[in-house]
């Protein structure tokens, strides 16, 4: 049910989990338990870390957003909106530059700490973004910064002359925090939404004694001060974590006293548990989707107070690579017919079970300036891949080259690549070369940055959201970034028109100029047919009758609420 990925991601699997606990290691709430409300909400496995600034897993920023807070958060329409911060800042309210370049938050005065020993100060996230951009830290995201905010890049790559003060991030006064950027970016206030910008006390953070730098966020080490809703009170390694509501929270108070999350790693446990009454949000064997969502009872969508499935729409989009680089997927008529001759819809029902939405362009419903239309003249049609085929000079195939689908070796993995081999093969006469492969040369391969030196043939891969921003997808994925090249660019995509558009709409400082420039360079690049685009996952979580709020967004990856852990609520 949950991804662990926060960004590139590879269709390898679908099993919503692996593993093994037993039933009997985690409780049905008693009596007792239920005089206070206490939700129990599976987890697929330890997490990696907790700590701010040095995790990268969705999973483990889903636990991170109950306890900590950022200056800014999503609201339900997944606009950035005030929290810490007491308004968003605009070039109106004085909060923008003229040029974009720099941004100033105002904090609210009365942002308390967990532990009530203080408030929350400007410097307190001065400390969290120099913390992120330091080396020592070894954080997932430490260069996410890089070459946006000032000498974030010159920090991280430990260049010589630069320390960590020397970010541009700095204290006006205690309640206001200053932003300096390399360039205008009209998105940065979506990136004060993220969980790495979250505040935290340092005097906390380096306590002396702790076995190891990230142990502070384990409360066998000591009290674990946050400024979220919950607090951290106990961590039965691999086993449990439990939350309990943090009574100096500055926002609205959460309406759970205690949230349990049981870490379950076993898919057919995790189904076990819920039918027992001992969980309220549950995972389950993805094989067994169609059978519970036939299930009169457990298949129904799910309402407040009634037990039944979430459907929740991801950003995760997946997409069939091609290496556009060399022959023969330089032509545009060949990637055209490969697009056409790719049936998604079975693709959706028989590759990853109904737990997916044929998607035919690249950004997601929730990231602005997607379009549900575009891309639907590349949806499955037979005789348009033939012509293409054709135009392309392979009239029925003939001639055409020897190309390999590469793809990690594994019993999924291979499914997948046999089901490509049969589309190509039925309906455009080509019989690609199946190429199983090591999943850590995989990896690397797709990750070169070399424009000569890509993965050649085809691949299937993905990307996930960070943010709900054009920024987080077009350049990261599509951009050539010639002549070093670009890593995540794996197909080697290079279009002047398509980065011309989306670099000024990233440095565009009025959202209404980006969205259309945004909106611009999308209709290039699925023109252009790059990759052939193919689904964006959904989570379908089981969710008990006694959940009467769970709100969710696009953002939680699996985790439904994770973004609004106070709004959470049971009978």
């Amino acid at each position: 049910m949950f991804a662990k990925h926060m960004r590139r991601i590879q269709l390898t699997a679908t099993a919503l989990a692996t593993a093994a606990i037993t039933i009997g290691s985690f409780a049905a709430p008693s009596v007792q338990a239920q005089a206070k409300k206490v939700l129990n909400y599976q987890i697929t496995s330890e997490p990696d870390t907790i700590d701010p600034q040095v995790e990268s897993f969705a999973e483990d920023v889903a636990l991170t957003n109950g306890v900590w807070r950022s200056l800014l958060r999503y609201d339900h329409n997944n606009q950035p909106s005030p929290s810490i911060a007491k308004e968003v800042p605009t070039v109106a309210n004085g909060g923008i530059s003229a040029d974009g370049k720099t941004y100033i938050y105002h904090l609210n005065q009365n942002w308390k700490w967990s532990d009530g020993n203080g408030v929350v100060k400007a410097s307190d996230f001065v400390y969290a973004f120099q913390r992120l951009v330091d080396p020592k830290t070894a954080g997932g995201y430490g260069s996410f910064l890089d070459g946006l905010l000032l000498n974030a890049d010159h920090i991280n790559n430990g260049d010589a002359g630069f320390k960590v003060t020397d970010l541009g991030v700095k204290a006006v006064d205690d309640f206001t925090v200053q932003f300096t950027l390399v360039h205008a970016a009209s998105y940065w206030n979506q990136i004060a939404c993220l969980w790495f910008g979250d505040a935290i006390r340092k005097d906390n953070v380096e306590r002396a004694g702790l076995p190891s730098p990230d142990a502070w966020t384990d409360p066998a080490n000591g009290v674990v001060v946050g400024s979220g809703p919950f607090i951290i009170t106990g961590w039965d390694h691999n086993k449990q974590l439990t939350f309990s509501k943090n009574p100096n929270f500055a926002g609205s108070q959460a309406k759970l006293d205690e949230v349990d999350f049981p870490i379950i790693t076993d898919a057919s446990i995790s189904l076990a548990g819920f039918k027992s009454g001992q969980l309220d949000v549950a995972g389950y064997p993805s094989a067994q989707y169609k059978s519970i969502k036939a299930d009169p009872v457990l298949g129904v969508d799910w309402k407040a107070g009634a037990v039944g499935l979430l459907h929740e729409t991801s950003t995760c989009q997946y997409y069939q690579g091609m290496d556009d680089t060399k022959a023969p997927f330089n032509n545009i008529n060949v990637r055209k017919a490969f697009s056409y001759a790719t049936n998604r819809d079975d693709f959706v029902h028989t590759i990853r079970n109904d737990l997916a939405q044929k998607w035919l362009s690249f950004l997601p419903p929730a990231i602005q300036d997607s379009d549900p239309a575009l891309g639907s003249e590349f949806d499955f049609n037979p005789d348009k891949a033939k012509a293409a085929l054709t135009a392309a000079g392979f009239p029925g195939g003939a001639g055409f080259p020897t190309v390999s689908y590469h793809y990690p070796a594994g019993t999924n993995a291979q499914r997948i690549a046999d089901w490509f081999q049969a589309q190509y093969q039925k309906y455009l006469g080509i019989t690609i070369n199946e190429d199983p492969m090591d999943g850590a040369v995989y990896s690397a391969a797709l990750s070169v940055a070399d424009p000569k030196g890509k993965l050649d043939g085809m691949y299937t891969l993905g990307w996930c959201a960070d943010y709900l921003h054009p920024s987080d997808w077009l350049i990261p994925v599509f951009g050539a970034n010639l002549p070093a090249g670009n890593g995540t660019d794996a197909s080697g995509y290079h279009s002047v028109a398509f980065e011309a558009a989306a670099n000024k709409a990233d440095s565009t400082v009025d959202p209404a100029a980006a969205d259309k420039l945004y909106q611009q360079a999308q209709a290039i690049l699925v023109a252009d047919q790059p990759v052939i685009f193919l689904a964006i996952n959904t989570f379908n979580p089981l969710i008990s009758a006694r959940v009467t709020s769970l709100p969710w967004t696009s953002l939680d990856s699996g985790s439904p609420g994770s973004f609004y852990w106070e709004e959470v609520d049971l009978k």
